[in-house]
């Protein structure tokens, strides 16, 4: 399993709940949903750059366990799908 919202709390030194908070009051959203955003904005970066040549690869190295999964907030996220990228 990848880094999570626990494992963010972990390295600044507080709990969950003021994580969640003060993430929520900075960014308007929760540490899994801001870490996933992060997440896109990487793929997004790398299929840019070309680094990466299959949906599986970006998927797998920016942490998402499921292409399909990946494929489908990508293109919430970017409003683009993501073989555009390819």
């Amino acid at each position: 399993v990848g880094f999570n919202a626990e494992d963010l709390a972990k390295i600044m030194a507080v709990s969950y709940a003021p994580l969640r908070r003060k993430l929520q009051k900075l960014v308007g959203l929760p540490p899994a949903k801001y870490l996933r955003a992060v997440r896109v904005q990487v793929a997004r970066e790398l299929l840019e750059q070309g680094t990466c040549n299959s949906l599986i690869e970006v998927a797998f190295r920016v942490g998402f366990d499921s292409p399909y999964y990946f494929a489908e907030i990508f293109e919430q996220q970017v409003v683009k799908n993501v073989t555009d990228y390819l």
